[in-house]
């Protein structure tokens, strides 16, 4: 296993952990407030 290797998957495994994140927080937006749908969810398809 060479370096660059484990540097990928660790940025693989930090962007799907954010992109998790994202979704998450804006599931829990849209739950509190349901005016704020559209906002959260663009907001998260552009991250």
């Amino acid at each position: 296993v060479s370096i660059p290797n484990t540097l990928l998957r660790i940025l693989y495994l930090v962007l799907t952990m954010l992109i998790v994140i994202c979704r998450t927080m804006g599931a829990i937006v849209v739950w509190l407030s349901p005016f704020n749908i559209s906002t959260s969810f663009n907001n998260c398809q552009k991250a």
